[in-house]
């Protein structure tokens, strides 16, 4: 099999590439918007390849011939231009699909989010019979949303898709979430929201690229798996602001323990997005109330689903 990995420089693209080759998968070709130096102590060709130009792409796809594409590429983020968003997450996934229907690809696994059904209540074991939510508080989100209902919507007959959806990704080489953290700790800028208590999905980094590898195994022995989406979490979730103050520690900083009232930080968020809408989108609000919800509210969910069809 030839598979092609969007976005495998990135965190989780490098670690699918990484297991899709350990697990004889075939030939493995990565694409990105640079060429990147940590995918050359693997053996794979990498490809610069800007997706959201469709006339590159499908020239790309004719060249080339896949037979199963792994798409990990988006662009992440609380804040930014909806043009932005929307051009990379959808425009560039409608564009892969068209190539992909074009040259007659047989698979194709869709990295999505949790992010698209979240929006502004406690999920708490939910599955994936949750639907959409009717507004969104991130453009991330909106646009995900749009590339995932595309993806699923593939007429199964022409093409076998899924998405899958794991959240908050950890792991060594992290370039996301714990710098971030980290960052805003060093600042003096991370509290602690609501009472703390809330639980989350955390996905190691192996363990998502482990679904990804496992959900094409899965529609190549079961065609039936087709246009489904998939929650990927590990075992258990955790206490959030245990698992960050464990992160915080780790890295030698003290731990977080001055706190903000939930009500509160989603008014501040609020004001500050109201009055960033005025700035450069380049710069980003202190707080705003995704982050607010995400930080202070449970946001887990059931796995059973995964490990019924994907052996995860």
């Amino acid at each position: 099999m030839k598979v092609l990995v969007t976005g495998a420089g990135g965190f989780l693209g490098k670690e699918i590439c990484k297991q899709l080759i350990e697990s004889s998968k075939g030939e493995v070709h990565g694409i990105g918007r640079n060429h990147y130096a940590s995918l050359e102590e693997l053996d794979m060709d990498q490809f610069k390849l800007d997706i959201r130009d469709p006339l590159a792409v499908n020239h790309f796809f004719e060249e080339q011939k896949y037979d199963a594409v792994i798409h990990v590429a988006a662009k992440a983020g609380v804040w930014g231009k909806f043009s932005d968003y929307y051009e990379i997450n959808y425009r560039g996934t409608c564009n892969l699909i068209n190539a992909a229907l074009n040259t007659k690809v047989k698979y194709f696994v869709y990295t999505s989010t949790p992010s698209v059904v979240f929006g502004s209540k406690s999920l708490s074991g939910a599955d994936e019979t949750l639907p959409y939510p009717s507004k969104f508080l991130t453009d991330y989100a909106h646009t995900k949303t749009l590339a995932e209902k595309t993806v699923l919507a593939v007429d199964k007959e022409k093409m076998q898709t899924c998405a899958l959806r794991p959240h908050l990704i950890y792991g060594p080489g992290d370039p996301h979430i714990e710098p971030r953290l980290l960052e805003m700790n060093r600042k003096g800028r991370l509290r602690i929201i609501g009472d703390g208590k809330n639980k989350v999905d955390v996905t190691h980094v192996s363990r998502a690229a482990e679904a990804h590898v496992k959900a094409l195994k899965a529609m190549e022995k079961n065609p039936s798996l087709s246009n489904q989406a998939y929650f990927i979490g590990d075992e258990e979730p955790v206490v959030l602001w245990d698992f960050i103050n464990s992160m915080v520690k780790k890295a030698g900083q003290k731990p977080v323990t001055k706190r903000i009232g939930q009500k509160l930080c989603y008014l501040l968020g609020g004001i500050f997005e109201f009055i960033y809408s005025f700035l450069p989108r380049s710069l980003e609000p202190p707080m705003t109330r995704f982050v607010c919800l995400q930080l202070s509210e449970d946001h887990y969910f059931s796995h059973e689903k995964a490990k019924r069809d994907l052996s995860l």
